[in-house]
């Protein structure tokens, strides 16, 4: 009975007392978690073997194995197979793939799923040597290597895996695979695609399909791809001796094409479900054709006889779906779901948008959601991250639901079953179910409901809907509010929203607000130079004083599949080039006063190269890489547009990786989704032959520069001015602890690590903010702030952060530098709690926020801190949350993915970036490498999460009690307490070698003794 320590160990006590387990063979690893499974423990890796000892062989109808799969009930089924049964599939295996004793046959499957016996005992029976893959995993791109390495000649792979791997071959890669003589696949559907890859570049290897629920023993039918495959794979022919039947509901045989229920019998049937006869003779039921009787297993599974006799898988009939490979029964989910407490009614899918995770849908007992004993038994409300966090206690990771709808009611056909089909999609309008939607009651209001609706994404808002329950967040909230004031007339401050998060209030206190006097950016004379804006004219003096002058310089880079036209990526450069002028601009200096002068539209520089060579891909792909960087990195002339320059490396005729630099003068976080969608729709036109049609944007950058200039010399910023000097009077400078003393001057070296952390925290952490009123940037903001007042000792920690600087609608999708920098002061003084440090963050944060349009440049300006040629002025520390992945330009056929480049810069000290994905949480932190280590900047982020995992469990801990250290590090602190000491007669690393009273050092006139210096 295999037991896969990874799973949750009530998962695993529930296995060992369904098999009937009574002794656990564990290793040093897993022996702990064994000692917990109610069973006898025996260490592999400590007991000793009696070679004379009692050998027995087993009788053909004793058990040979058992192996767990889902079950529609909520219980895992114990799948018994025999050895007679287990016996005639190796033997049919070995036939059918034609293993003998000179092949090498990879093991690559985990010992809990049967492929692993059909990649072990076919071979170890017939003498073939088996590779068995190592514990860590290995990336597709390294099955080359391995194969050439060892001699395999036979590898089973699932197909979600190889198919990376076969769209990354090329001939180096494929040469490596000379020796290979059979590819195995099984578990899932194999993509034609990728199978038309692979047959391209390893035409020699002969291909073979598998299919076969474990009931069946391993693998029940095989198709050998003998030439190009139209649509879906076939799976082929019975295996061994085998019966297949395809039947219509009445269990009749169905006509060549016609969809039915595919049945398998023969004597390599399983012997059933342990303990569970009923649902044995469910699904184990007599075979009607078999003149000799026999019995057939029904799979669920719907397929269709092809004219060449060919099986074809079609889809499930029954509630069972695969999940990344995995075989997952929606019962047994929505039983795992029911059992939580006040959960009346659950049901589960697949989430229609990637197939790839399950969605869950709860209807709360009778008390309602606002009753008592809530998820975590404290009375609270069923939350849907407590109900995702049950889950995991309980199933295997792909089988938790990556999100959980509340609903009213379940959806039911006519004949009151649950209706799947109408089960909403997990959009935020439709996961808070819990408040019925009442419209918007007047036009403001129903100007308002559409603002937020547009910036959120979701179908429709009513009054009582909260902002951020649906979704919101602060960049999200910013754009809501520039958007209803431009809409409205009105000047609205940002903390209203958060204030009034229903339009029931906001709608009213956006009527009491008073009339905006603002003017909009409107498009300028350009017969002569420009003003740069303040932020590009920081940029352009930094850059004049910096030695590298990369610190300031992005880049997208991704790998594109499908095939990347030259002609017409050059010419969706180009037209994004003349489309905004800010890339387009040069930055010069015009009557000793620094300007911007528009030029003409040009090309844009495209280096077009193909790959350099390499033992292998991996190679190949390390040398794009460093190449793609120095490109990446190159230093910009900003005198000498355009602020952007191109590189593609061609890997193979369909196959390449592009890289796009700016530099930040030109573009900023925002710009990257309006360039790369502006860039994606003008590479379809320039595809078909034709000019883009983008609508012209209303202004230019240029014209946001001329208006903030304006803007700052009228004395419209004087009051917000005031707030900031106010707001930052007597700024400390925050002083880590550092790695190596700070240098004279700021250098820009730099690197960063990124650290993961639990998906299920970023829940947590949701589900908090809303609680306290606060948005999940102020949560983990106050996270990071506790972290910095504990490592500095300081508790005034001034820290900064990234704005939009977008206010206005014309500038929304404009590509340009419009980010500005706010500086937060975070307050630990009195030693707060956690949820009184977040009031204080919050009202930051808000305050800030309001006064956001102030440039940093003019703060400082302002303030005037004390200059120092190795510090930021104002902050040291900068603090993002990242919620959208950077993607690639979405073009029909062309396949973007990430394509890392190493970092080597730094802004700032450090650089906390939280990154939110919907399949990731992170931390990433970017350093400044004369000052830290990378293992400090990992140890920072660690700190961080802890911070969360332990205020999220006790929100009223006071922040310095929260406990940073990790066990390892509690444990070398004690290790190493008192040792700072030398031992008699050591010899330190450094050592003074004068004689006491001779001097060491003099300045001026004071002088000092090695005496005194030792």
């Amino acid at each position: 009975v295999p037991l896969d320590p990874d799973l949750p160990v009530e998962r695993l006590r529930f296995m060992v007392a369904e098999a009937g387990v009574g002794c656990v063979v564990a290793d040093a690893a897993t022996a702990g978690t064994a000692a917990g499974l109610d069973a006898a423990v025996v260490r592999a890796d400590t007991a000793g073997f009696d070679p004379d000892g009692p050998r027995r062989t087993p009788d053909p109808h004793d058990l040979a194995y058992t192996i767990f799969t889902s079950g529609s009930t909520g219980r895992p089924k114990a799948v018994g197979v025999e050895h007679h049964a287990l016996a005639a599939h190796v033997a049919a295996a070995r036939d059918r793939y034609g293993i003998t004793a000179e092949d090498r046959v990879l093991a690559f499957a985990s010992f809990s799923f049967d492929a692993s016996l059909d990649q072990v005992l076919p071979a170890l029976t017939c003498g073939a040597q088996v590779i068995v893959r190592p514990d860590e995993p290995w990336l597709p791109t390294q099955v080359p290597e391995v194969v050439e390495r060892h001699g395999v000649t036979v590898v089973n792979l699932p197909p979600t895996y190889w198919n990376e791997l076969a769209f990354s071959l090329d001939r180096r890669a494929a040469a490596r695979l000379a020796g290979l003589r059979l590819l195995i696949l099984g578990g899932e559907s194999v993509p034609a695609g990728a199978l038309a890859a692979w047959r391209a570049e390893a035409p020699h290897v002969r291909v073979c399909n598998a299919y076969g629920p474990t009931e069946t023993t391993v693998t029940s039918t095989t198709y050998e791809v003998t030439g190009p495959v139209e649509g879906r794979v076939p799976i082929g022919r019975p295996l061994g001796s085998r019966r297949v039947y395809v039947v219509d509901a009445h269990d009749r045989p169905v006509d060549v094409g016609v969809p039915g229920e595919l049945l398998v019998g023969g004597p390599e049937l399983a012997r059933g479900y342990l303990g569970r006869p009923a649902l044995t003779a469910e699904r184990f039921v007599p075979d009607p054709f078999a003149s000799g009787g026999g019995r057939l297993y029904r799979t669920g599974d719907i397929v269709r006889w092809l004219p060449s006799g060919d099986l074809e898988f079609l889809g499930r009939s029954d509630d069972q779906v695969k999940i990344r490979g995995f075989r997952v029964e929606l019962g047994e989910v929505e039983a795992v779901l029911r059992e939580c407490p006040r959960v009346a009614a659950a049901a589960v899918r697949p989430d229609t948008g990637t197939g790839q995770t399950l969605i869950g849908y709860v209807v709360t007992g009778p008390d309602g959601p606002d009753g008592t004993g809530g998820t975590d038994g404290t009375g609270g409300p069923v939350e849907p991250a407590a109900l995702r966090a049950w889950c995991a206690e309980r199933l295997p990771h792909y089988a938790v639901p990556s999100d959980v709808v509340l609903l009213d009611a379940l959806p039911v056909n006519a004949s009151g079953k649950l209706d799947r089909a109408a089960l909403p999609d997990a959009r935020p309008d439709r996961a808070t179910g819990r408040v019925a939607h009442t419209a918007p009651r007047d036009e403001s209001e129903r100007i308002i409901a559409s603002v937020w609706a547009d910036v959120l994404g979701v179908e429709r808002v009513g009054i009582d809907d909260g902002f951020f329950d649906l979704g919101g967040h602060s960049l999200l909230a910013t754009m809501a509010v520039s958007r209803v004031a431009e809409r409205l007339g009105r000047d609205i401050e940002l903390r209203t929203l958060f204030e009034n998060p229903r339009i029931r209030e906001f709608g009213p206190a956006v009527a009491a607000a008073r009339r905006a006097a603002g003017t909009a950016v409107t498009p300028v004379d350009r017969s002569g130079p420009l003003p740069m804006s303040f932020a590009q004219e920081r940029l352009w003096f930094l850059d004049r004083t910096s030695e590298a002058g990369d610190e300031y310089v992005l880049w997208f880079s991704w790998r594109l599949r499908g095939g990347l036209d030259r002609d017409a990526w050059q010419a969706a450069l180009d037209d994004m080039t003349a489309r905004h002028e800010v890339l387009r601009t040069a930055l010069v200096e015009v009557d000793g006063r620094p300007a911007q002068q528009v030029c003409d539209p040009m090309g844009v520089p495209l280096e077009w190269r193909q790959a350099p060579g390499g033992e292998d891909e991996a190679a190949r792909l390390e040398a794009v890489r460093e190449q793609a960087h120095a490109l990446a990195t190159r230093r910009f002339d900003l005198d000498r547009p355009p602020m952007l320059r191109a590189g593609v490396w061609e890997l193979g005729p369909r196959d390449h990786v592009a890289v796009l630099a700016f530099h930040h003068v030109a573009t900023d976080g925002w710009s990257k989704d309006v360039f790369t969608g502006e860039l994606a729709a003008c590479y379809r036109a320039r595809l078909a032959g034709r000019a883009p049609a983008l609508p012209e944007p209303p202004v230019q950058y240029g014209d946001f520069a001329v208006w903030q200039r304006d803007r700052a010399g009228d004395g419209t910023l004087e009051d917000r001015l005031d707030y900031w000097e106010e707001e930052l009077r007597d700024l400390p400078v925050l002083r880590l602890p550092t790695d190596r003393p700070r240098p004279a001057a700021w250098s820009g070296r730099g690197g960063s690590v990124e650290v993961g952390l639990p998906a299920e925290l970023a829940s947590r952490l949701d589900a908090f903010a809303r609680e306290q009123g606060a948005t999940r940037f102020m949560v983990l903001l106050t996270a990071v702030q506790t972290v910095l007042a504990r490592w500095s000792g300081q508790d005034d920690v001034p820290v900064g952060t990234p704005v939009a600087g977008r206010g206005r609608t014309e500038l929304e999708r404009l590509v340009g530098f419009f980010v500005n920098t706010v500086v937060l002061r975070g307050d630990l003084s009195g030693s707060p709690t956690f949820t009184e440090l977040l009031a204080r963050v919050r009202a930051t944060v808000l305050g800030a926020f309001d006064h956001q349009d102030v440039p940093f440049e003019k703060l400082v300006e302002r303030l005037r801190p004390e200059r120092d040629l190795s510090r930021n002025p104002l902050f040291q520390v900068m603090v993002d949350v990242q919620e959208s992945p950077t993607s690639g330009p979405d073009i029909e056929g062309l396949e973007a993915t990430g394509f890392d480049l190493p970092w080597a810069s730094a802004k700032f000290d450090l650089t906390t970036t939280f990154l939110l994905y919907p399949d990731r949480f992170a931390l990433n932190v970017e350093y400044a490498a004369d000052l830290f280590d990378a293992a400090t900047a990992t140890r920072l982020a660690e700190h961080v999460g802890r911070v969360l995992a332990a205020v999220t469990a006790d929100p009223d801990i006071p922040v310095h009690r929260v406990d940073l250290l990790s066990p390892a590090e509690h444990a070398h602190l004690v290790a190493t307490a008192g040792t700072d000491r030398l031992a008699a007669g050591s010899v330190p690393v450094v050592a003074v070698g004068g004689e006491p009273g001779a001097s060491a050092l003099v300045c001026g006139e004071r002088s000092v003794t090695y005496g005194e210096l030792e």
